[in-house]
């Protein structure tokens, strides 16, 4: 075949194939030919070619840029995230506190945010080779569901917490006030105006993440699931009965990303004394861990849990639960 004079053709041997392509013409790849090819079948050959050229064209029209690939290849690969839960979660896989994150609870220590900052600092130095911190740290508020949350939300959002954790939501409101707090106001014309935030823009939680342009950071700050793309994740605590009976409100409300069941103060509220395993049978408790495990399922929720050993772990893991709060694994908690 003729070529137009002064243009180029360079041999590309990519996954099994041999291409010849233009470098400096308009006409695109002059041929594309397998290994060896007389034996392959021609209708898996040309459905390979088909989906294989990719071409980028510069401002001049000519070919900038050619890229072969296999149709294993051509698969959409996960997203890469900077939190590594919502990462996980968002594949509908498992995960395990001290794995891909941690609980920071200032529930039951001392609530300093000098403190806690400086522990932020710390956990979202140390990143992994994807340059993502190696365990997203989620804090638990001091704040329970029926009390002025918004303000310690807006504070520990801003030290690069990852997600919030809320103790005793027994409410839809209460959640709503949750999603709200951790939310920015939203742009004109955006695909996910509700619930509207309420969030003051400090805007500098991003610096830990390897964000420096706080826009990067405001575009990011979402809650997911409801922001796809969203990098904060709302877990309400269920532990107490009214919080059970009303889990399916607080599941529905957007924004939500799951709940986190606290079996010490749910066996409390229960009437059936101190939590110390799933052998250790408490009926009425046992029930409500059942009825909110439910409700997260139908509603493809995240169902999180306390684990004290591997066998409540898998047995929690078995029953649908998405997010293991393991006591027992180093990393866990900070």
């Amino acid at each position: 075949m003729l070529r137009p004079p002064g243009e180029s053709v360079k041999r590309v041997e990519r996954f099994g194939f041999t291409a010849l392509t233009n470098l400096t013409g308009s006409r695109g790849p002059r041929k594309l030919r397998p290994h060896g090819g007389k034996g392959m079948n021609r209708r898996f050959f040309e459905g390979v070619r088909g989906r294989a050229w990719r071409l980028v064209q510069g401002t001049t029209g000519f070919v900038g840029l050619l890229v072969l690939l296999a149709p294993h290849l051509v698969a959409q690969q996960p997203q890469r995230r900077a939190n590594r839960l919502v990462e996980i979660l968002a594949q509908d896989k498992s995960a395990i506190s001290g794995e891909t994150w941690t609980f920071v609870d200032r529930e039951h220590r001392p609530y300093d945010i000098t403190e806690l900052r400086a522990t932020l600092n710390k956990l979202l130095a140390n990143k992994n080779a994807q340059g993502q911190p190696t365990l997203a740290p989620i804090v638990r508020i001091p704040a329970e569901g029926d009390q002025d949350v918004r303000w310690i939300i807006k504070q520990v959002l801003e030290s690069g917490a990852m997600g919030i954790i809320v103790p005793q939501v027994e409410e839809r409101e209460q959640a709503l006030k949750v999603v709200q707090s951790m939310r920015y106001p939203q742009l004109k014309g955006s695909k996910y105006p509700n619930p509207p935030g309420r969030r003051g823009c400090g805007c500098s939680g991003g610096a830990g993440w390897g964000l420096q342009n706080p826009a990067d950071y405001v575009s990011l700050a979402d809650v997911w699931p409801l922001n796809p793309q969203g990098e904060l994740i709302a877990f309400p605590m269920i532990e107490t009965p009214l919080g059970v009976k009303n889990v399916n409100a607080i599941l529905d409300v957007p924004g939500v990303g799951g709940v986190l069941i606290g079996p010490s103060d749910l066996t409390m509220n229960h009437g059936e004394g101190r939590w110390n395993s799933p052998e250790d049978k408490k009926p009425d408790t046992e029930a409500a861990i059942q009825t909110v495990a439910k409700a997260c399922v139908a509603r493809k929720k995240t169902c999180a849990m306390v684990t004290a050993n591997d066998k409540e772990t898998q047995q929690y893991l078995s029953m649908g639960f998405k997010a293991i709060y393991a006591t027992y694994r180093p990393g866990s908690s900070s």
